[in-house]
């Protein structure tokens, strides 16, 4: 090779090491210092607690809130026909609820729902506070459960018996009522003994407001422990003060057994109601021990209630004139705990719609005029027992059969005799 060629040759190589050093020190990274790398450190730990802060604040909100529920399946099997078909035994769920309460401090909210193969309905929604000195007032509102006798608030998950005693489902059909109620109930204080609570109610259930008046409810609670003797009692005393507004041009007729009250252009008609209930909490002597204790429990209800000509049923709007009737119920059950899993129950109600007749005076004209008592003003009793046996805390079964009697009159067509109308009842609960 020649002499200058290889001197071009060399310069081009020695170019070419300069070029590729030079590039590879400019992609280089530059060793960052302990500065940079301190502030990169401290960044990354910033972003960890944001994201521990933001879960945290996630599980308390979580935390306040508790979801509860439970669905009751029953089998029923009639000794009449439910329908044309001759039916007399049938499946249905007959609740079936799934409960939301949101809890922080002293406010609650709370939103449950009911389901069965009918459809979906709203059963509470309402919010809670409690006053932050003594803790001992609350004030609701919304649509909540009514505050009268025992077995309304009663959960239906806790009762032994499938139903509620015949006057409490006539007269407070459903439990719940759109309205406002104030309570007190002192945890501590020579008071702890008594518990209040009152408010203004719609008087239409779960259903809008459809008039001005305004349904004062309320019950005034007590309840004493004996642990000496193992006893625990509890009881109190409700009031229901309301009225009815009657569709227009209708009247509002008050049955009394040998005279009725008609009264025209009437803007309202009373709905009235007192009340008392016992529960008792004591060991049977002797056999406690082998069989657990026992719940006695009574309520009695009486006073005016605005029906309708053919039912008494509550009045509505659009259900024509207004009968008053004079009415009482009560009902007095029995359970006996077997052991830890099983449960004994006697039930024993009575429901009377009109106090001023009876008998064979059912199906008469009332002094004279043309109104006729009918079956609307039959007295019911039912006899129900039977047996409750928890599979575990979740899952209950009842067994339980009703005897139902209705009052007879050889004036009133179709009531000359008992009706056939016992149920047998057998029941799978679920509850969580």
């Amino acid at each position: 090779m020649k002499p200058l060629m290889v001197k071009v040759f060399l310069l081009v190589l020695v170019f070419s090491v300069y070029s590729y050093a030079q590039e590879a020190t400019e992609n280089q990274p530059n060793n960052p210092t302990a500065e940079e790398r301190l502030e990169e450190l401290k960044g990354q730990l910033e972003g960890m607690n944001e994201t521990l802060i933001e879960m945290q604040n996630t599980l308390n909100s979580l935390s306040k809130m508790k979801i509860s529920g439970y669905i009751q399946a029953d089998f029923k099997n009639f000794d009449y026909a439910q329908n044309n078909y001759d039916m007399r035994n049938r499946f249905n769920v007959r609740r079936g609820r799934l409960k939301f309460t949101y809890t922080n401090g002293l406010t609650q909210f709370v939103y449950q729902l009911q389901a069965s193969e009918t459809g979906v309905e709203s059963k509470d929604l309402y919010m809670e506070i409690t006053e932050p000195w003594l803790k001992s007032f609350k004030y609701t509102m919304g649509l909540f459960i009514r505050p009268f006798g025992y077995e309304t608030p009663f959960s239906s998950s806790a009762m032994e018996y499938p139903e509620r005693a015949k006057v409490v489902t006539t007269m407070l059909p459903g439990e719940e009522d759109l309205g406002a109620m104030l309570s007190y109930e002192p945890e501590n204080g020579f008071l702890s003994f008594l518990n209040f609570k009152a408010g203004l109610f719609t008087g239409n259930g779960i259903k809008a407001e459809t008039d001005n008046y305004k349904d004062i409810i309320g019950r005034l609670g007590y309840k004493f422990a004996f642990e000496e003797q193992n006893i625990a009692l509890d009881g109190g005393f409700s009031f229901y003060l309301g009225n009815v507004r009657p569709d227009d041009g209708k009247k509002v007729i008050e049955l009394k057994n040998n005279s009725v009250v008609e009264k025209t252009g009437e803007k309202k008609a009373e709905r009235t109601y007192f009340g008392a209930d016992l529960q008792l909490y004591f060991p049977l002597p002797f056999i406690d021990e082998m069989l657990g204790s026992s719940i006695l429990r009574a309520e009695v209800i009486t006073g005016k209630h605005p029906g309708t000509s053919s039912s008494s049923n509550y009045y509505t709007v659009g259900s024509g004139d207004v009968y008053l009737r004079e009415f009482l119920g009560y009902y007095i059950s029995f359970v006996q705990n077997l052991d830890l899993k099983n449960q004994l129950v006697v039930k024993y109600d009575v429901y009377d719609p009109n106090t001023n007749v009876s008998g064979d005076d059912l199906g008469k004209s009332i002094a004279g005029t043309t109104i006729k008592t009918n079956k609307a003003d039959v007295i019911y009793s039912t006899l129900g027992f039977g047996l409750v046996h928890h599979w575990s805390p979740n899952v209950k079964f009842t067994l339980y059969y009703d005897m139902i009697k209705n009052e007879t009159s050889k004036n009133l067509s179709g009531y000359d005799k008992d009706i056939k109308d016992n149920i047998l009842t057998f029941r799978m609960q679920y509850s969580f």
